[in-house]
């Protein structure tokens, strides 16, 4: 079969000299570039290959190369080791997740593609066009519209890497006990359009409803309030890179979500030590 590329040139170069003179025209150079798309990508048993190997690499890097705990200042390895078992479900799960999501963005970006062709393939008038210079600019949005199917993978395989990230994270949150948790947003970078609202939580914290300080009432939510009620959790929407540090221990929240019996706690404790 020939290349994508080749054969959306062919179909253009038909509907130049030709223009759209029926239906038939455009289904036929339409399977051609369907098929030629989807061999372009891979099959669907590749891109799952592809997505379970980013996967897994990210699994080793941040539990058994223990980056995770990066994320959760004050958290032993011991704790990590001992919550790897749901930790590697969380895997599993995402994989199988995943992959459903993956071949369903290769269906759409595909169809987006197939349809746009359509379009512009039925706009021609009959017996083709003679127009100058017509063949350029449709040749630079053929080889836009090529370049971006591999992207749609690249990004959904990195914003379920995000999105595994966060959820091996707050895995560890629960199971080592967190008391708090504080938004932090990726600095700008090219290609990356911030939401606003996101911004606006850099640096913010969120108080874990039913820890063992909430249930003792060291601690109480600041003005945030709680980390149950955020709307959107760090990583979950497409394309968010935030990430949350957590906090273990009373010394590492802020003055404010402290209760007097808190801060008497501290005091203690500092003292002790």
């Amino acid at each position: 079969m020939a290349s994508l590329f080749d054969t959306v040139a062919d179909a253009i170069n038909d509907f130049v000299e030709n223009g759209y003179d029926s239906p038939q025209r455009v289904d036929y150079w339409s399977h051609l570039i369907r098929q030629a798309a989807l061999v372009e990508m891979g099959s669907d048993i590749e891109i799952a290959a592809r997505l379970r190997g980013s996967l897994d690499d990210l699994f080793r890097r941040l539990v058994d190369n223990g980056e995770l705990l990066r994320r959760h200042p004050g958290v032993s390895r011991f704790t990590l080791e001992r919550v790897k078992p749901a930790l590697r479900a969380e895997l599993t799960r995402r994989i199988m997740a995943a992959t459903d999501l993956i071949k369903l963005d290769r269906e759409n970006a595909v169809g987006l593609m197939e349809r746009r062709f359509r379009a512009w393939m039925t706009s021609l008038p009959v017996n083709g066009t003679n127009v100058k210079g017509v063949k350029v600019p449709i040749n630079v949005n053929v080889r836009k519209s090529i370049a971006s199917l591999p992207y749609y993978q690249r990004r959904l395989v990195i914003d379920q890497g995000a999105k595994f990230t966060a959820n091996l994270s707050e895995i560890l949150a629960v199971d080592g006990g967190a008391l708090a948790a504080e938004w932090r947003h990726i600095a700008p970078r090219a290609s990356y359009t911030p939401r606003p609202e996101h911004v606006a939580r850099d640096r913010q914290w969120y108080l874990i409803k039913g820890s063992w300080a909430h249930q003792q009432g060291l601690v109480k939510p600041g003005r945030n309030g709680y980390w149950d009620d955020v709307p959107d959790k760090a990583g979950m929407l497409i394309n968010c890179s935030c990430w949350i540090i957590w906090a273990h221990a009373l010394r590492d929240l802020p003055d404010e979500m402290l209760t007097a019996r808190g801060r008497a706690e501290l005091a203690r404790i500092r003292k002790a030590a």
